[in-house]
């Protein structure tokens, strides 16, 4: 019998707690759970409440969020104006940033 697949946010349940562990040995606590960004995420979804690349406005399965324009991997900042900044769902998010 094929194992049932169960979700946990954008990846599988067994995925998922196994990339945050390694992002919190190689990197320590994401930066994603600063309280500035979180408020500076917030404001850009308000200002932008659809996906820029295929209008999808958000959904439990597929929220919006805000996307660096100059990522934190290559040398960008976490707090930045929100002009540098973009909303994507998921989905796009996932494809453009190649998460894996």
């Amino acid at each position: 019998a094929l194992p049932i697949l169960t979700s946990e946010g954008d990846r599988c349940a067994v995925c998922g707690p196994k990339r945050r562990s390694q992002w919190a040995q190689q990197r320590g606590p994401s930066p994603y759970a600063d309280p500035q960004w979180r408020k500076l995420s917030a404001q850009k979804r308000k200002e932008q409440p659809w996906c820029e690349l295929c209008g999808h406005r958000g959904s439990p399965q597929n929220p919006l969020t805000a996307d660096h324009l100059h990522p934190l991997n290559q040398g960008g900042a976490l707090i930045v104006p929100t002009y540098m900044l973009r909303t994507l769902c998921r989905v796009c998010h996932g494809k453009i940033t190649k998460h894996k």
